[in-house]
């Protein structure tokens, strides 16, 4: 806009009768300034609503208890890894068991933190940035992790995390012990 303003006055200047110049000028001057200013708004509020989509985005997609992904968001995760052509990947199905009992006696406070410790934990052990974790139920988590194949790999990470989660998940006497199953 400043370059055809510029280009503008000067043909005016070069061209125009003397009487009318400044009145040109002006009038290119204020559209200048006009259309900066609507430009500035109109750019203002396309990053406003690009913002609010990626937040409502990271809304849907997110757990709010655990930060992991939601299903539908994993599931879409995991497509889009394959039809990108990606190959070698693992995944762990992770269940709580008798969480059930677990929310009935010590109460459903209770197996929120139970479940939002697993989402802390789970995130601390698969840091790899491409790993899909996600809350897939109640209390059933899947972790797919794209190139992590070898089963020694596998095992080491399994304990690494079982170790984890023992360490955060100490029950109180009268509580029912907190286990879990894990598939590979």
């Amino acid at each position: 806009q400043l370059l055809w303003t510029v280009v503008f006055s000067l043909l005016c200047i070069f061209i125009k009768d003397k009487n009318i110049i400044s009145i040109d000028i002006t009038n290119a001057s204020m559209f200048l300034i006009l259309g900066t200013a609507i430009n500035y708004s109109v750019l203002k509020i396309m990053i406003s609503d690009l913002l609010n989509v990626e937040h409502i985005k990271r809304e849907r997609d997110t757990d709010d208890l655990t930060k992991l992904l939601t299903k539908g968001a994993a599931i879409r995760a995991v497509n889009e890894y394959i039809q990108e052509g990606g190959k070698d990947a693992s995944i762990l199905v992770i269940d709580i068991d008798n969480f059930k009992k677990i929310n009935d006696t010590m109460g459903h406070a209770y197996g929120d933190v139970v479940l939002r410790l697993m989402g802390e934990c789970i995130r601390k052990v698969f840091k790899n940035p491409y790993d899909i974790l996600s809350r897939f139920g109640g209390d059933e988590f899947m972790l797919f992790l794209p190139g992590l194949t070898e089963p020694t790999a596998l095992r080491k990470m399994v304990s690494i995390f079982v170790g984890e989660m023992s360490q955060l998940l100490t029950s109180p006497e009268t509580a029912t012990p907190i286990t879990g199953s894990i598939g590979i």
